[in-house]
């Protein structure tokens, strides 16, 4: 007889300027191509003629045109595309991505600000399984229905429509799983405040949780019965990050649904490489090893809280500088003064004007990420009455 459950794949995040030459191998093609539902978070929208970078802080980012058609081939047929990098070239080079992936597969998370935040249903042996793709507040999300509702943006994962959203989730299909892309980039762990938003997309109706953004693995749990995955790092993303721990390791989450709606779920490792081309299950003992390490971590309050501050406060010089080059200043001693002057010596020495980006604050300021991190972060110096001059 067989088997009527639903299998699911879901892949971590999907970044490849040139797909030419890049393949799958065996053990993944074939673990792809016996699953009902494939899904990949796809990081950037593909190269449109005309379509411009916008005003943004950090990298603007464009892929291979050809890249859905071939996902598609491999057997995707999901494409979370609510994150950070998708309006990294405007609406322009958004709904291109939307009208490519649109033929073959289902795209979440982007357009208008009804598409946007409508749950995309797959039909899989008689159950309807929806998933709903959410990114935190960087640029191009759909913030206010008022002023962008027939903007081609991303859907907010804090939006007050969300758990709306959710709660109501049942009436359209028989399982939901929420696709948030939010956190901490090259940090193991998930801050605190995304867990608990997390756990409350599962007690507002949600009956999975599988989240991206990091670049790197995260652990994963059951809460209230219902499997959550932070992060499940790179799937495939190339570029020249590679010296990064775990850059290149990543995670699929595959959950079964059974015939009762019951979601089961492992943790599948895969690995990429640039120089290969090729993306691969991983059979690497150490992988697994260290992420048995992070997950019981994790599960131990006091170390996790601890790991979570002492990263947070390592970050303060990374902060500071961000905000330099966004123009905002506190020069209170020569000895800042000296420093920001060597940090411009060469653009002074060539006669040019020093160009500040304000995106950079702004990002800081709407980003939930970065504003809970710098918040523990003044929080912790000004508990240990440490001064940040």
């Amino acid at each position: 007889m067989a088997d009527a459950s639903v299998i699911i794949n879901l892949a971590g995040d999907f970044y490849v300027p040139n797909i030419e030459g890049w393949s799958f191998d065996d053990q993944l093609s074939d673990l792809l191509q016996k699953s009902d539902i494939n899904g990949v978070n796809f990081e950037a929208p593909v190269r449109t003629e005309g379509a411009m970078p916008i005003k943004k802080s950090g990298p603007s980012l464009c892929q291979d045109p050809q890249a859905p058609h071939w996902l598609t081939r491999q057997g995707f047929n999901l494409f979370d595309c609510a994150n950070n990098h998708i309006f990294d070239f405007g609406s322009r080079a958004l709904c291109q991505t939307l009208d490519v992936i649109s033929l073959p597969a289902q795209a979440a998370g982007i357009g208008s600000f009804e598409g946007a935040y409508s749950i995309k249903c797959i039909e899989a042996k008689g159950k309807n399984i929806g998933f709903l793709a959410l990114t935190q507040y960087e640029f191009g999300v759909h913030d206010d229905e008022t002023y962008t509702s027939q903007d081609y943006k991303s859907a907010w994962m804090c939006h007050p429509i969300v758990d709306e959203i959710i709660s109501k989730s049942h009436k359209q299909c028989d399982i939901l799983i929420v696709l948030p892309h939010a956190g901490l980039e090259y940090f193991s762990l998930p801050l605190p405040e995304l867990r608990t938003l997390y756990r409350h997309f599962i007690t507002m109706g949600a009956d999975a949780v599988v989240a991206s953004h990091p670049h790197i693995p995260q652990p994963w749990e059951s809460f209230q019965g219902k499997p959550i995955f932070y992060s499940l790092g790179n799937f495939c993303f190339d570029m020249d990050f590679q010296d990064k721990p775990l850059y290149c390791n990543g995670l699929i989450a595959q959950l079964r649904v059974d015939a009762d709606n019951t979601v089961f779920n492992h943790a599948i490792p895969t690995q990429f490489s640039i120089a290969e081309k090729k993306v691969s299950l991983c059979h690497d003992a150490s992988f697994c090893k260290f992420m048995d390490g992070i997950n019981t971590l994790f599960n131990n309050e006091r170390l996790y809280l601890d790991r979570v501050n002492a990263q947070c406060l390592s970050l303060l010089p990374w902060y500071q500088t961000i905000m330099e080059m966004g123009g905002f200043y506190q020069v209170s001693s020569l000895k800042k003064i000296s420093s920001l002057l060597s940090k411009h010596t060469r653009t002074l020495l060539k006669g040019k004007k020093t160009k500040f980006n304000d995106a950079h604050i702004i990002n800081m300021m709407r980003c939930e990420t970065h504003r809970w991190v710098l918040s523990r972060i003044f929080e912790l110096l000004n508990r240990c009455k440490v001064s940040y001059q």
